[in-house]
């Protein structure tokens, strides 16, 4: 954009149109024409924080982790890390908070033993094991790989932060820091690696019952930020997307020039300052318009409605989306690994109460649309870590038995009963089997961990979940090819955000671009008819029989599986929902 200064001229030399009207008509074509740089903006970055919750963080396994991958958006997938254009993710402040009652105390964990009767201490605070709130955050990192080679502890992983958080912090009598939030210098994440977060109470002791303590609703949150890019548009099909353009009977802002040349001088003509000319805009009234765009704020992007700014053009800023993570949550509150037939077989919803048949159990997560999300990528973090320190953990599968386990996540968007409408609309749709040879998988981490008294292992494998659209390379028009790129084959990306419609004033936002069908080679237009309110992830263990598409029991897995077999890690999966959040 041109720079509006006085320029150090000559005494006595002419005042020329170039020196007033150059930059002000660079300034005005830059806004007008939509093509404001990031570099040009006073924060050029876009934030994103990242809540990794878990629920019930005990003594019986003092430490957690999490992965956690950045992959590139679609556009720019594939390319080479040394190519300047990539985004660069930056992690800018981590927070740790749990429940302590707003009291300087611990929280004593549940007795899991059935045997021991009735526990009263569980759940109380714990005044005088406070001191044991030793708390130490890690995050380490590694290449995306998978392979044999994987049996690796902490040493041979990369350290790029690391804090111990001392007890005080937390049970202070007079001042007290929970949650509490660290500014983070100098630590870049890259999309070539995998990150893993990990969180230690060393002094948690769980051979001895007075001391076993609890984190309650232990939450890490990670605030990264990445250059603000470029947002989608139909152009590259994307699916589900809003018409971006002023559809007719748009209100339109009369007051800015669509011809920024206009505010030029005739050849010839004097320069005037603020009289009202009918030839072309005086300066300090082209001044004062591109002052009052500037004051009103630069609009870019879409409102919550999935609209475009109310000016002639769709955006004034050429990048205005950042890079988002949801994490969310998937069979985090069993309070248990499940590496039995009786804790398989007790999965809410497994046994039909009235015949006592076998149902696939089921984990439903349901997250509000309250801004509008363009997904680029749905990647399943499945974690078969086992309690157990004197057993290996095994994958529940293997070329013998197990062969018709399959874990099966999807993502879907619905209005939710909104106007009416209950429909459902896939966005993204796999299912994997958990014996490590799948094609989905896309890297795997066995991480140990060595004290003087045991060993511990965090078992994690990451698998793709497409977005829908991989089969429709071959449909006969450009605009219904919706194949994109990623880890594995699957869609261009998806869009969703609320609508609105009906009446001069309103974009119509719920006129959408086309969406594959779930067979994947077709289009349509999308179930929610652009009304989606709720985004829903839902994980799913179906374990049907040889004959017979009926749910069976799990025993045979842990029985042929022996000791360590592990359906469900501790503390759960997660499902990472990633992709550009627009500026709103």
């Amino acid at each position: 954009m041109g720079k509006i200064k006085p320029k150090q001229l000559t005494r006595g030399v002419k005042l020329l149109p170039e020196h007033i009207y150059d930059p002000l008509v660079g300034s005005m074509d830059q806004i007008v024409s939509g093509s404001l740089l990031s570099s040009q903006m006073e924060e050029p970055r876009a934030p994103s924080t990242i809540y990794l919750n878990i629920p019930d963080f005990d003594a019986d396994q003092k430490e957690v982790t999490v992965p956690l991958v950045l992959p590139l958006p679609q556009e720019y997938f594939g390319l080479s890390q040394s190519d300047f254009t990539l985004p660069r993710y930056r992690l800018e402040t981590i927070g740790l908070s749990f429940d302590t009652r707003a009291e300087p105390a611990a929280i004593t964990a549940k007795r899991r033993n059935p045997a021991a009767g009735k526990d009263i201490a569980s759940g109380m605070l714990n005044v005088d094991s406070a001191q044991l709130l030793s708390l130490k955050l890690t995050i380490l990192e590694r290449e995306i790989k998978t392979g044999a080679t994987l049996q690796n502890d902490t040493l041979e992983y990369n350290t790029v932060f690391t804090k111990t958080f001392d007890p005080g912090l937390f049970t202070g009598a007079s001042a007290r820091a929970n949650p509490v939030t660290l500014n983070v210098e100098d630590v870049q994440f890259s999309h070539e690696k995998v990150y893993m977060v990990l969180l230690e109470a060393p002094e948690f002791n769980w051979m001895y019952e007075a001391k076993q303590l609890a984190l309650v609703n232990l939450t890490i949150s990670l605030k990264i930020s990445s250059v603000l890019m470029r947002h989608d548009s139909v152009t590259t099909n994307d699916q589900n997307y809003p018409p971006g353009f002023k559809p007719p009977g748009w209100p339109g802002d009369t007051s800015f020039p669509q011809d920024p040349n206009n505010i030029t001088p005739a050849p010839d003509n004097a320069i005037i300052a603020a009289e009202v000319a009918g030839e072309y805009t005086p300066v300090q009234s082209a001044i004062e318009l591109i002052d009052d765009k500037v004051r009103d704020k630069l609009k870019a992007g879409f409102n919550k409605y999935s609209e475009p700014p109310r000016n002639p053009l769709s955006s004034f800023v050429e990048n205005d989306s950042g890079w988002c993570v949801m994490a969310v949550p998937c069979w985090g509150n069993l309070g248990t690994s499940v590496d039995s037939t009786a804790k398989a077989d007790g999965l809410p919803g497994v046994r039909n109460p009235v015949d006592g048949t076998f149902r696939a159990p089921f984990h439903r997560a349901v997250i509000p649309i309250e801004h509008p999300m363009v997904i680029h990528h749905v990647v399943a973090a499945y974690n078969w870590s086992d309690d157990s320190v004197s057993t290996t953990a095994k994958r529940p599968s293997s070329p013998t038995y197990g062969q018709n386990l399959a874990m099966e996540v999807g993502v879907a968007i619905s209005g939710c009963g909104k106007g009416d409408s209950v429909g459902y609309q896939q966005v993204a749709m796999g299912a994997f089997k958990p014996d490590g040879n799948d094609a989905s998988l896309f890297s795997s981490h066995i991480l140990r961990f060595i004290d003087e008294s045991s060993q511990k292992t965090h078992n994690w494998d990451l698998h793709s979940i497409p977005i829908i659209g991989a089969g429709t390379s071959g449909n006969p028009t450009p605009e219904t090819r919706l194949n994109g790129v990623g880890y594995i084959a699957q869609g261009c990306p998806f869009y969703i955000g609320q609508s609105r419609s009906g009446d001069a004033k309103y974009h119509d936002s719920d006129t959408r671009s086309l969406v594959a069908t779930l067979a994947g080679a077709a289009t349509q237009t999308s179930r929610t008819d652009g009304a989606e309110n709720i985004l829903e992830v839902r994980w799913k263990i179906n374990y049907p029989g040889d004959a017979s598409p009926a749910q069976q029991s799990f025993g045979d897995i842990f029985a042929v599986g022996g000791a360590g077999t592990t359906l469900i890690g501790r503390y759960g999966c997660w499902v990472y929902i990633i992709g550009k959040k627009i500026l709103c």
